[in-house]
C-alpha cells in the first residue's frame, strides 16, 4: 500500500513539475536563443555557429535545471526503497516515468508549436530535445552511481534530506 501512496506522490509532482517547467525550461534557454537571435540568420556560417553555441548554452542551462528534478526524484526513490515497506521493483520504474515525463512533455510541446508553425525551430526546442536525452542518462547514472549527484548539485543531499525528514 505505501509503494502505491509514493506511485501517486511521484504522479502528483510529475505534473506539476510539467507545468512549471513549460515556464522554467524557457527561462533557463533564454540566454541561449538570445544569443542564436532568429532562425533567418543561419543561412551563412557566422550565422549558423552563433546558432550552435545558442543551442549549447540553452541545452547547459536548461539541462542544469532540469537534471537537477531527476537527481530529487533518484534521491527520495532510494530513500523510498531501503523502507521496508515499498516495493522497489515497482517503485523505480514509476521514478523513472515520473522524471522523465515533465521534460518528454515538454519537448513536445516545443516540437508541436515548431511543426505546425505556432512557433518556430529556435535554439530552445533543439536544446529541450538534448535535455531529454539527458535526463533519460543522468536518471541510470544518479542511480547506479549516486555521488555522482554531489558534483553538480551538492545541494540536492539537504533538499533531499529536509524532503524526507518532513514526509
Amino acid at each position: 500500500m505505501k509503494t502505491f501512496l509514493l506511485i501517486v506522490v511521484l504522479a502528483f509532482v510529475s505534473l506539476f513539475v510539467w507545468k512549471v517547467s513549460l515556464f522554467v525550461l524557457n527561462l533557463a534557454g533564454l540566454p541561449g536563443a538570445l544569443i542564436a537571435g532568429i532562425s533567418n540568420k543561419r543561412q551563412s556560417v557566422g550565422g549558423a555557429l552563433r546558432f550552435m553555441l545558442g543551442v549549447i548554452i540553452s541545452t547547459l542551462g536548461q539541462s542544469y535545471l532540469y537534471l537537477a528534478f531527476v537527481a530529487v526524484v533518484v534521491s527520495l526513490a532510494r530513500h523510498w526503497v531501503h523502507d521496508e515497506d515499498s516495493f522497489g521493483p515497482v517503485l523505480w520504474p514509476a521514478a523513472f516515468v515520473a522524471s522523465f515525463a515533465p521534460v518528454y512533455l515538454c519537448a513536445a510541446a516545443g516540437i508541436g508549436e515548431a511543426e505546425i508553425g505556432y512557433s518556430e525551430w529556435n535554439a530552445q526546442v533543439y536544446a529541450i530535445t538534448f535535455t531529454e536525452i539527458l535526463a533519460v542518462i543522468a536518471f541510470f547514472i544518479f542511480a547506479f552511481f549516486p555521488s555522482v549527484i554531489l558534483i553538480g548539485w551538492p545541494w540536492i543531499s539537504y533538499l533531499s534530506q529536509y524532503l524526507v525528514g518532513t514526509a
